[in-house]
């Protein structure tokens, strides 16, 4: 049966609100992180809690204990009963956590409701990656995760300007507060378009997409591992550049918000163009695999710039590099998570999306314990930088492994397509 064109235009539409929702749903995400990374670049919030660099990299890192640990098992959940209502109250319980710091007097309950915060956004990734794999084709999926992830960069670069804003005028209690109830209107519109999906009932070829062959576990191990060497990064960027510029470069709150904002949204652009790209060149025939692992090794390459400004004596040269290369990043950003995607049938999106996001997270643990430990230890921001640096080139090897076994997954080359679900049809 041909389908109405009408009913077509009307899914279209459909789908583009419901991609900016989840765009606007990682924004308002990732203010839930930057706005607590800016409060503890913040003296009077410091005073408050008594804290000093081992407390700031717990609390950074104590976010990641749940959000990390919890991927995998919020894949399956995704998978097994859609993202409609699971989504809706992890944002519900999410929104509630940031809200609830405003009235915090401890440590201790800082931690706990930075925890509490990690648990609500457990199912973010694996959400989004499962509704753009059965709701987007393969030759338009990197524009899509591209614009997603766009929140994922203006969040922290519309948050960390607003926040510093809030907190000065208003005082760190009433800027949690406000950040934490005002989104909780975002679930109306999302319960009201979002229809769960079954994924395709076809007979099962294999835990790959691209066959049974030992070279797909090769190439989604490597996946993963890079995925760990780009984050870390990222959260590096995320819990501990707005201190870094605060006490390096003697900048005030605000300025260091506006600089944040900068770096984050020159991410968000590139993430997008770059999403974009890719798929205008796998509409020609080209190798999703080789296209998006290139993408992305060129982003990481050009991140790795960053170590460029604890050598360099030239103020100027030393405030530019940090930026450039969170926004150079952005060619990794939507095509990273979206190779992924090519390795597992449609059935597997959101465990898929689970493990990748658990081998994201985890360094949201790990980076901000393991700065606070070297400078620390060394005195400064120097050896935590070049340390960034070396991740991102274990990730870059990572990912030549993939290229190295893209021929062998995809049959000497060319574009090969998804086995269970290419191209969604109109619903």
């Amino acid at each position: 049966m041909t389908p109405n064109p009408q009913t077509q235009d009307a899914c279209a539409v459909r789908n583009r609100v419901i991609l900016a929702l989840l765009a606007l749903a990682m924004a308002l995400a990732f203010f839930d992180r930057m706005n607590f990374s800016v409060a503890l670049a913040e003296v009077g919030f410091l005073r408050s809690f008594h804290l000093d660099d081992q407390d700031r990299g717990v609390l950074n890192s104590a976010f990641y204990w749940a959000y990390a640990l919890l991927q995998m098992p919020a894949g399956w959940l995704v998978d097994r009963y859609g993202v409609r209502w699971p989504f809706a109250i992890g944002f519900l319980l999410w929104s509630a956590a940031t809200a609830a710091t405003a009235a915090v007097g401890s440590l201790v309950s800082l931690v706990a409701l930075r925890v509490l915060l990690g648990v609500g956004e457990s199912v973010l990734s694996p959400v989004m990656m499962r509704w753009i794999r059965l709701n987007i084709p393969e030759s338009r999926r990197g524009l899509a995760v591209g614009i997603v992830m766009l929140g994922s960069k203006l969040g922290p670069a519309l948050g960390a300007p607003l926040s510093a804003w809030l907190m000065l005028q208003y005082g760190w209690p009433r800027m949690f507060l406000l950040l934490g109830l005002v989104p909780v209107f975002w679930i109306v519109p999302w319960l009201l378009l979002v229809r769960d999906t079954p994924a395709p009932a076809l007979p099962r070829q294999s835990e790959f997409g691209v066959g049974a062959s030992p070279l797909a576990s090769i190439a989604v191990v490597a996946v993963l591992i890079a995925s760990f060497c780009y984050q870390y990064f990222i959260y590096f960027c995320l819990t501990w550049m707005p201190a870094y510029v605060v006490e390096s470069f003697h900048m005030d709150i605000t300025a260091m918000g506006w600089y944040s904002m900068v770096a984050f949204g020159g991410t968000a652009v590139i993430a997008a163009l770059a999403g974009h790209a890719a798929d205008r060149i796998i509409a020609r025939g080209r190798n999703p695999l080789r296209v998006r692992t290139s993408f992305a090794i060129a982003g990481l390459a050009l991140a790795s710039t960053e170590m460029i400004a604890v050598f360099t004596a030239h103020r100027g040269a030393a405030l530019f590099f940090p930026a450039f290369a969170l926004s150079a990043a952005g060619l990794a950003t939507a095509n990273h998570w979206a190779l992924g995607q090519l390795l597992v049938p449609a059935r597997l999106s959101g465990k898929m999306a689970g493990m990748q996001a658990c081998a994201a997270g985890l360094p949201g643990i790990v980076a901000p314990l393991s700065t606070a430990w070297l400078k620390s230890a060394s005195g400064g921001y120097v050896v935590p930088i070049i340390t960034v640096a070396a991740f991102l080139m274990l990730g870059i090897a990572s990912y030549l492994v993939v290229l190295r076994y893209a021929g062998g997954l995809t049959n000497g080359g060319a574009a090969s397509p998804d086995p269970e679900r290419s191209d969604p049809a109109p619903r």
